[in-house]
């Protein structure tokens, strides 16, 4: 049996006086290997991926491997806990408006006299070092950085955005591997992955993947693997080739508001599947279903959003996950002020119908819409690859 530890941090102090707590847990092997860390809930309603945490623990105290994994469920605690009745208002701070998930820093591309250091004069005092050296190094001058950086921007008092996420992204800069566990609305499962791991992301087998540029648009994901894309960059005008080994995913596990246990032990397979080919799993794994093997895989550019075209209520015809063909209904909006009479009674439901093929990947929680509101997200130029 392996040994899990648990740290609580304080991220938060309340009108009360009282703290909000961050836990987290850590469980080592006795063997050498990557580092892994997990986290789950950065947006308060987003509470599946603590049910994946739960059982990848479960593993990984009974199950011998290699390396150390830490995990942090329940990320932001002041997501979690700001509700309206029944309902987590969980996406966006509630004070300041900023949605939780784009608040991370791109810490590398800071200015020298921010973070204390930089990544060209890294590269030129490595620029003859081994690559397993000049990893741990670099994982030493990230987190220095991030410590420096919320040196600077604390000079005026802490602002709560920045002290959460740079507290995360400190947990996670010793990491090889960085998985952030999120979900949708009303949401099939999915994967963002960086188009630098298109081979490695295979592993996770996934129904859909994806795939974003190697650029900063400030997650959980981009933040953690931007520095590394950057290491290679300048490395490689410097003349010299090392390998893009860092992976950080985002992974979009269905619906928000709602946690299942067993769900949560196949999502978890997945990721153990993809940990084994990593090097973490020692032991041989039971095959996935063969029906889970099939991923769709996409642009970002391909994956659209559409706009509610009326407001009314909403009657879903297509799940999360399901293929529709252009021109099959995708919805019906019901609005009784459409009905003068008799004679235009017929015009209270209308159909909204897809203008092109594409499969649901989320639709919106609620069937209670205004015009213009965000009612589906489906992608378009779907490649099926079965691995």
């Amino acid at each position: 049996m392996n040994k899990l530890s648990r740290v609580d941090y304080p991220i938060k102090e309340l009108p009360s006086g009282d703290h909000l707590l961050i836990s987290t847990f850590k469980i080592e092997s006795n063997q050498a290997g990557p580092h892994v860390h997990i986290q789950a809930s950065v947006h308060g309603a987003e509470l599946q991926g603590n049910a994946a945490i739960y059982h990848l623990m479960e593993f990984f105290i009974h199950h011998p491997f290699k390396g150390s994994v830490t995990f942090v469920p329940l990320a932001n605690p002041t997501a979690t806990n700001t509700k309206m009745g029944a309902y987590t208002y969980g996406r966006f701070n509630p004070i300041t408006g900023h949605n939780w998930n784009r608040c991370y820093e791109d810490v590398m591309t800071r200015p020298e006299e921010q973070i204390g250091g930089s990544i060209k004069r890294f590269v030129e005092s490595s620029a003859s070092a081994p690559w397993p050296q000049i990893k741990r190094d670099f994982k030493t001058l990230l987190q220095q950085s991030l410590k420096n950086l919320e040196v600077h921007l604390t000079k005026k008092g802490e602002n709560e955005n920045k002290k959460l996420f740079l507290f995360l992204q400190m947990l996670a800069a010793p990491a090889d591997i960085v998985l952030d566990l999120h979900t949708g609305p009303a949401s099939t499962r999915y994967i963002y992955s960086a188009v630098y791991q298109k081979k490695s992301v295979l592993d996770f087998h996934f129904p859909f993947v994806l795939n974003i540029p190697n650029e900063f648009a400030q997650a959980m994901d981009e933040a953690t693997f931007m520095p590394w894309v950057h290491l290679n960059r300048e490395f490689k005008a410097k003349g010299r080739d090392v390998p893009l080994e860092f992976q950080a995913y985002t992974l979009e596990l269905g619906s928000e508001e709602r946690m299942n246990l067993d769900e949560g032990k196949k999502d978890a397979e997945h990721i153990l599947h993809y940990l084994a080919r990593q090097g973490l799993v020692e032991e041989r794994l039971a095959p996935l279903p063969r029906e889970r093997h099939l991923e769709r895989h996409v642009l970002l550019k391909d994956y659209r959003t559409l706009y509610a075209p009326s407001g009314g209520l909403v009657h879903f015809h297509k799940r999360p996950g399901d293929f529709v063909k252009k021109g099959e209904a995708l919805a019906s909006f019901l609005n009784f002020k459409r009905i003068t009479d008799e004679s235009t009674f017929q015009r209270a439901i209308e159909p909204m119908l897809a203008q092109e093929d594409c499969f649901i990947i989320n639709h919106c929680a609620s069937a209670s819409v205004s015009k213009g509101m965000e009612l589906f997200q489906v992608v378009e130029n779907v490649e099926e690859i079965t691995p």
